[in-house]
């Protein structure tokens, strides 16, 4: 029998319900030509210590690299599966702290 994937996490998520304004700043195969997109809204309805899960409308993949506007340190992460329907992405964000400035991220 399959045990549940919960019991295999490395981290407890913790159910959520928070609003999540972002920005893809790039994807993370092309990091050297980060260039930010219009703020998208989304909803955090997971957390973890490492990530989080992410609902949006807006068409996220996998390697996007987000930049957070309204959750704080660390405010960058990359996404790394999605589930997309017709009108509904639902991404795992994995957080971390970048290699450089945060005013690399702005437009």
């Amino acid at each position: 029998m399959r045990k549940e994937s919960a019991d295999r996490r490395q981290h407890k998520r913790q159910m959520s319900s928070e609003p999540a304004d972002f920005t893809v700043v790039g994807n993370i195969a092309e990091c050297r030509e980060c260039l930010a997109e219009p703020e998208q809204k989304g909803n955090v309805v997971a957390t973890s210590d490492k990530g989080l899960r992410l609902l949006t409308a807006y068409p996220l993949k996998p390697g996007n690299l987000i930049k957070f506007n309204n959750i704080e340190d660390p405010s960058v992460g990359i996404v790394m599966w999605t589930v997309t329907t017709e009108n509904t992405c639902k991404a795992e964000v994995f957080l971390m702290e970048f290699p450089f400035g945060e005013s690399e991220l702005r437009e």
